[in-house]
């Protein structure tokens, strides 16, 4: 009789530590998938801050030069095009660069 109390209260005790197990990494993956969650929204942010940017910057440069109608819409596509290349250049070489600002502390380790 008594292993068999024995037994339940093992039972029960490792029931409750799979639990608290299974919650602590849900907490661990929920924080994990938040900081992924915040980490795209900056990327999105600085992508489309650049690519408004380079569209700004764009619209001093003489088009006209090379292109026949600059009031056509394959004018126009090629302007966006232009912006969104150049605006995704200067967002990769931003993020790069604040990417490897935060690995830099783990040069020191």
């Amino acid at each position: 009789m008594m292993v068999n109390e024995l037994s339940c209260l093992q039972f029960h005790v490792v029931l409750i530590v799979l639990k608290l197990s299974f919650v602590l990494a849900r907490n661990e993956v929920l924080i994990l998938t938040q900081g992924l969650g915040v980490e795209a929204f900056i990327h999105i942010m600085v992508s489309l801050l650049c690519f408004g940017l380079a569209w700004w910057a764009l619209t001093s440069f003489r088009l006209e030069l090379f292109v026949k109608d600059i009031k056509s819409k394959q004018a126009l596509l090629l302007r966006l095009f232009m912006a969104l290349a150049l605006g995704y250049v200067v967002a990769q070489f931003i993020l790069d660069y604040v990417q490897s600002a935060r690995m830099l502390p783990y040069l020191l380790n």
